[in-house]
């Protein structure tokens, strides 16, 4: 019963997420405050850390976790069960969005896509820990 429901907390946690990746985009993009903070924010990250060499690992670590629990759902098809699926599926729309934006020339703002990558990121490693819990 405590692994049914860390399952769901962690799958309610990554598509949380996922919605925050989403109003940080749709605020970014309708008010300008929004986009001075995350400039602000970013210019102090890049201080304290190199968030280029983070933002790929990041990426790699996404890509790498999608494909382990594709993996590991195809090698235990017979015994998946249907509260499986949605936390791949979370995992699946982090990684393609995380990807996206990294590959995506229409971003041209670097900072919003630090912080969409960041709760992407966020999404998939917690979808990625509901979808080991059986």
């Amino acid at each position: 019963m405590a692994k049914k429901a860390l399952k769901i907390i962690l799958t309610i946690l990554g598509a949380g997420c996922l919605v925050g990746a989403y109003i940080i985009h749709y605020f970014a993009e309708r008010k300008l405050g929004m986009v001075r903070w995350l400039n602000f924010q970013v210019a102090q990250y890049k201080k304290a850390m190199p968030v280029d060499t983070i933002e790929i690992v990041a990426i790699w670590a996404v890509v790498l976790l999608f494909l382990i629990t594709a993996f590991l759902l195809y090698k235990n098809r017979k015994q998946l069960k249907p509260e499986s699926v949605l936390p791949f599926c979370i995992l699946a729309l982090a990684a393609a969005v995380t990807v996206f934006l990294f590959f995506s020339p229409d971003f041209q703002k670097p900072s919003e896509r630090y912080f969409l990558e960041a709760c992407t990121s966020l999404g998939a490693l917690c979808a990625f820990v509901a979808c080991l819990l059986r």
